[in-house]
Order: structure tokens, then C-alpha cells, then sequence
């Protein structure tokens, strides 16, 4: 039978078809398999230890949870807010308005529509001098850096920007754009205007 502990299913849909079958909202992924969303999945709950997630296009994760996933790639969208969990994200990924929590950054993150960011205890994995970058959208933008560790970069600020950056450790804050409102605090090597 596919689906059970013995012969996990070979692919997401598969286990989204047989999880919207019975009603169910959870999935366990095992360590180093790859999940590419291939649909939209609103309300889910994503979670394993060490897994990778991707997508095949732009998909929703409306008011998921998404949890202890490693290299995260690939457009997210959502009209609810979506909650990541000690995630890695990886190189470039695009994501909507989201509460993230322990999530670690190596390079470009795409915040991909207006709304409110919430980072807490989140860190940079940049080695050395370099930074991760947060692309801002243009629109009422709100992005808060709770307990920050590491550099960071902000692009494309305006003035319907507000930004608070609490950095408990390190780096480079460059700041690029005009008109926005950002009060950096805590311990940091120096903030570029």
C-alpha cells in the first residue's frame, strides 16, 4: 500500500491526494529527499529533519507551516500568512509576507509582495565579510529583525518602508533605496546608508 511507514508514497501528490482523501493537513518528509511543490498547498503542515523543499513555479503555502527544511528554493506565494520553522533557506528563493522563526539566509530572498515580515532569532550563513540580501517590494512594507545574527543587506526600500533591525551579533547593515524608515540597534561593524 503506498503511504504507509514501509512504502512511503513516491512523490507529494501522491501524498496530497491520499492526505485530501482523509482529510488530513500533515506531512513528514525524510531526511535528504527533495519535496518540488507542484501545486498549491494552503494550510498544510511540512515538517522531517534535513528534507529539501523546492517548487516547479510560483506556488501558494497559504497559512502553512513549513519546518526544519534545508536548501529552500523557488517562488512562495500566500494570502495568509505562512509560518517557516528552522529552515535553511537556499541561494535565491522568493517568498510572501511570513512569520519566520530560526531561519538561516545564505543569499538573495525575494520579499515578494507588501505586507508584514516578522524574522526572529534569525541568522546570516555567509561566511566572512559577505552578507545575504533582502530584495523589498515596493508598497506598505513592515520588516522586523528580531535578535539578528550576522550582515545584512535591504534593496529596493522606499518610503512606504519601515524597517526595525535588532542585531544581537556582527556585521554590515547596508541600507539601499530611499525615503524608508529603518532604526538599526545592537551591536553591528557598521550600517551603509
Amino acid at each position: 500500500t503506498d503511504g504507509i511507514l514501509t512504502n512511503p508514497v513516491s512523490s507529494i501528490a501522491a501524498a496530497k491526494t491520499i492526505a485530501d482523501s482523509l482529510g488530513l493537513k500533515r506531512f513528514w518528509a525524510q531526511a535528504n529527499v527533495t519535496v518540488t511543490l507542484g501545486a498549491d498547498y494552503a494550510n498544510y503542515v511540512f515538517t522531517g529533519i534535513g528534507w529539501i523543499l523546492a517548487t516547479s513555479g510560483s506556488r501558494s503555502v497559504s497559512g502553512s507551516v513549513i519546518e526544519n527544511a534545508l536548501g529552500v528554493t523557488g517562488t512562495y506565494t500566500g494570502a495568509s500568512v505562512p509560518y517557516w520553522k528552522d529552515v535553511e533557506f537556499g541561494a535565491t528563493v522568493s517568498i510572501p509576507p511570513s512569520n519566520l522563526s530560526h531561519c538561516e539566509f545564505p543569499g538573495v530572498t525575494t520579499l515578494n509582495a507588501a505586507g508584514n515580515y516578522d524574522f526572529i532569532d534569525c541568522c546570516s550563513i555567509v561566511a566572512g565579510s559577505g552578507v545575504p540580501e533582502f530584495a523589498v517590494p515596493a508598497g506598505t512594507v513592515n520588516i522586523s529583525f528580531r535578535r539578528w545574527s550576522g550582515g545584512l543587506k535591504l534593496t529596493g526600500l522606499t518610503a512606504g518602508t519601515t524597517v526595525s533591525i535588532d542585531i544581537v551579533s556582527g556585521g554590515t547593515v547596508t541600507l539601499e533605496g530611499t525615503g524608508a524608515t529603518v532604526k538599526v540597534r545592537g551591536m553591528c561593524t557598521g550600517v551603509t546608508n
